[in-house]
């Protein structure tokens, strides 16, 4: 059984600046929830995060940059960020002191959940035309490999960044349903010789974009050279209405020659 914890304001203000000069101080953790207090001084200078975030301002006032957004906020103010979003503060006075709280998987909680552990994903694709500057914007290693995969759907094993899993997809694009077991580190490990032969390496850089998320897939290694665009959504609807920036190239949704699974079989990248 968890036992109770109990952790004060004072506390962990007595713990700041930490050895290297930094003002922030991770005071709790389980499971998937990280608990920091922040306290940044005269410039805000953090990047975009690979899990989602909510801020509670303790003490302190200025504005608060949430991708588009600009902001004012006070004492009491609750602040969301998804994972990937460029976010600071700015203008703040010298007393400003946040509550940090950090969940969930890598990449955030972007699909649209019908049961526990199982979701719907609606997602486009697109091939990059121009590749946009991304240093900006967070971004994960992933290798992935696949188990089985025919007519029906797909299993298949990922690591994204620290987190590990096993995933069952059912359908075929743009609406398939998904199912996620998270696993150990040496369970991943022990499947992975499993997937010899059909794998594929790329990184991920999460950009915003209006109301939407582009995460944007560099690929490495035989498929060098490669570069993606996916977008999930949560409705139909909502996929309809999205107009790609101009740097994304052409749509490749239903091009089972870009899916995953057939990129990982043939190492190489198929004509448009």
């Amino acid at each position: 059984m968890n036992e109770g914890f109990h952790k004060t304001v004072e506390e962990g203000l007595a713990s700041l600046p930490g050895p290297a000069g930094e003002w922030f101080i991770t005071l709790f953790e389980h499971g998937s929830l990280d608990v920091e207090l922040y306290a940044p001084r005269g410039i805000d200078d953090q990047s975009p995060h690979l899990r989602d975030e909510v801020y509670i301002v303790v003490s302190g006032k200025g504005y608060f940059v949430n991708g588009p957004h600009r902001h004012s906020f006070g004492p009491g103010d609750f602040l969301f960020v998804p994972a990937g979003v460029i976010h600071r503060f700015e203008d703040f006075s010298d007393d400003l002191l946040v509550w940090v709280l950090f969940y969930g998987p890598t990449g955030g909680e972007n699909h649209q959940t019908t049961e526990e552990n199982a979701s719907i994903e609606i997602e486009r694709k697109f091939v990059v035309s121009t590749l946009p500057d991304l240093t900006p914007y967070a971004s994960v290693f992933i290798r992935q490999g696949y188990l089985q995969s025919d007519t029906t759907g797909e299993v298949r094993l990922r690591q994204l960044g620290d987190d590990f899993w096993q995933t069952f997809k059912v359908g075929q694009p743009p609406r398939r349903h998904e199912s996620s077991l998270s696993l150990t580190r040496a369970q991943f490990l022990s499947l992975w010789p499993l997937t010899e032969g059909q794998r594929v390496y790329k990184r991920r850089y999460f950009v915003p974009f209006s109301d939407w998320r582009i995460e944007v897939d560099i690929y490495q290694e035989s498929l060098e050279g490669l570069v993606i665009a996916e977008v999930e959504f949560q409705s139909i609807s909502d996929s309809q209405r999205f107009t790609p920036p101009a740097w994304i190239g052409t749509e490749v949704t239903q091009n089972k020659g870009f899916s995953n699974y057939s990129l990982a079989i043939n190492q190489r990248i198929p004509a448009l």
